[in-house]
């Protein structure tokens, strides 16, 4: 068995470089990206929800 670095290294040595392709949003389906995509400021920019759910009368709900 080999080490995990002589496997990280093996793994390393035979990835292939397929270059950039830039294409629509809509026609992205199905593709990886190459690297995480980063928001610069948070969204929303609050750390907690207006509402979080919802109730209802459920016996309202049964009538109609």
């Amino acid at each position: 068995m080999i080490s995990v670095q002589d496997a990280l290294q093996t793994i390393l040595n035979s990835t292939q470089d397929f270059g950039v392709e830039e294409i629509p949003l809509m026609q992205s389906v199905g593709s990886i990206l190459k690297e995480d995509i980063l928001a610069d400021r948070d969204f929303p920019p609050f750390n907690r929800v207006a509402m979080d759910g919802i109730a209802i009368d459920f016996q309202q709900f049964q009538s109609g």
